[in-house]
């Protein structure tokens, strides 16, 4: 049985050079996942190293920052800079696109206030990006 639910794995499409694709399912396989939002967070402040993400983030093991850094690199949505020295030094950044990926965050951020506020709860105001942002 076909699935038809808005995050199928149509965002593979795009590796396989299919013409059509859902963008909304691009958008979800960009920011899906357990880490890929919380990588971004740390980046948009600016360039960090990889020790500095891992420092930022202590929960998430060497491996899967490395997999996850290097799934955003694929997408375009972060660059690595490798500076030969010794040790290697290797830097991360949003490009241009993943910078562009703030606002989107930014508008999910706003409606997550909107529904938390409608069923009578708080939110963490220390995870605003809107706030962070204007800063």
């Amino acid at each position: 049985m076909k699935n038809h639910s808005i995050v199928d794995s149509q965002p593979d499409k795009l590796k396989t050079g299919s013409k059509k694709f859902c963008p909304v399912n691009a958008t979800i396989g960009v920011l899906s996942g357990k880490w890929k939002m919380r990588i971004l967070w740390e980046l948009q402040s600016g360039v960090k190293r990889f020790g500095q993400l891992q420092e930022a983030m202590p929960k998430i093991t060497p491996a899967v920052l490395s997999t996850q850094l290097q799934t955003l690199t694929t997408g375009g949505i972060i660059s690595r800079q490798i500076y030969t020295e010794i040790p290697p030094k290797v830097e991360y950044e949003l490009t241009g696109i993943g910078r562009s990926l703030v606002a989107v965050i930014c508008a999910m951020e706003t409606w997550g206030i909107d529904y938390i506020e409608n069923s009578d709860s708080s939110y963490d105001s220390e995870c605003l990006w809107n706030d962070l942002i204007a800063n």
